[in-house]
């Protein structure tokens, strides 16, 4: 039977926190800018919290979903580039750009016209469901860009 060894876990964690620093560092900046927009919405009252705590949490759901699809282009990059193949560096790159922009421009649409209905038929409360549609109107804007960054 094998088993592993006092100072094996090192050995393992190393090539492990190298390829999931990464990850790590980007699931931290997202929980940063949630944070730091609560904190900015506090001080403007209980209600405003509330809409940017769950508008943060629907805009969440669509940026985990073009997240999940854009993480594949920069292994895909990073294959051709330790290949040499240079050549398709580019058009896989391009791809990516154009896969960001196709995932936006639908929550924005959705940030327009479909948020305030879901968010009626969930139950969020009416004091602050206005706030909340609001904000996710404005935050779906910036989704082509951000999704174009992360290709």
């Amino acid at each position: 039977m094998t088993g592993l060894k006092d100072n094996d876990w090192l050995a393992h964690a190393k090539p492990l926190l190298r390829l999931g620093g990464p990850l790590i560092v980007n699931y931290l900046a997202v929980a940063g800018m949630h944070f730091a927009d609560a904190v900015m919405a506090g001080r403007l009252g209980a209600d405003a919290l509330a809409a940017v705590a769950v508008g943060a949490s629907v805009w969440f759901i669509g940026f985990s979903f073009a997240l999940g699809l854009l993480m594949a282009i920069s292994p895909i990059v990073a294959r051709h580039f330790g290949a040499g193949r240079y050549d398709l560096i580019g058009r896989y790159a391009r791809q990516g750009i154009y896969l960001g922009f196709a995932l936006g421009l639908p929550l924005i649409w959705v940030g327009q016209y479909a948020v305030e209905p879901m968010l009626t038929w969930i139950g969020i409360d009416p004091e602050f469901r206005g706030l909340t549609v609001g904000y996710v109107k404005a935050i779906m804007f910036g989704a082509p860009g951000i999704f174009i960054f992360l290709a």
